[in-house]
């Protein structure tokens, strides 16, 4: 073997050194010729660069990684939104309340699929199941934002649903506050109770205060 390998030499020597290109490589295998410049490259290199199925293959990898980082942080915005409303939403009715005591006055909450009203009865019309806003004599009532997620009365779309405070501050409706949208918040329901209001999360159809 090292009499052919010291023979190839001797050739590749004697050739290039009468103005020819190498012949043979370091590794012993023949050189290919490639263009019209002579110019030649070792056949046993390895040529980089990626195959057209790599290509596809990584491209699919990085979609799939995008698509469930997109939906991931869908899902958490929706649950950011849906505590925030829900908490604000318990604040308001907590003031209702207080207020209905400290000014000897009916407050009531009517809810609507998309909003909901925080009204003082001045006028004193109100009674333990129903409320009506009088212009004039009651002040105007405070409108919420409008909401991210819709609001449901006791599971059903509320159609200017009432909840009444009276000047005890004792609620004479009672129920529950959800969401339409239902993602795993740690926030989503309110429970409307006789003395008390509390937030809470559904669980098999109730909520559950937390």
């Amino acid at each position: 073997m090292s009499k052919i390998r010291f023979g190839l030499e001797a050739v590749q020597f004697r050739h290039t050194r009468e103005g020819g290109y190498p012949l043979f490589g370091k590794n012993g295998f023949p050189l290919t010729t490639c263009g019209n410049d002579g110019s030649s490259e070792d056949t046993n290199v390895k040529q980089d660069g990626f195959t057209l199925v790599e290509l596809i293959v990584v491209t699919f990898i990085i979609g799939t990684i995008l698509t469930i980082a997109t939906l991931n942080f869908r899902t958490m915005t929706i649950k950011s939104n849906i505590e925030s409303q829900i908490k604000q939403m318990h604040s308001d009715l907590m003031t209702a309340r207080i207020e209905a005591m400290d000014r000897n006055t009916y407050h009531f909450v009517t809810l609507n699929a998309n909003q909901y009203t925080v009204t003082e009865d001045k006028a004193g019309n109100c009674t333990t199941s129903n409320c009506v806003y009088v212009a004039g004599s009651d002040p105007v009532p405070f409108n919420s934002p409008m909401m991210v997620s819709a609001i449901l009365w006791n599971g059903a779309a509320p159609a200017n649903a009432e909840i009444i405070f009276d000047n005890r501050g004792l609620a004479t409706v009672t129920g529950t506050i959800s969401v339409s949208d239902t993602v795993g918040a740690s926030y989503d329901c309110i429970l409307v109770e006789t003395t008390r209001t509390s937030i809470g999360a559904m669980s098999g159809g109730n909520c559950v205060a937390k």
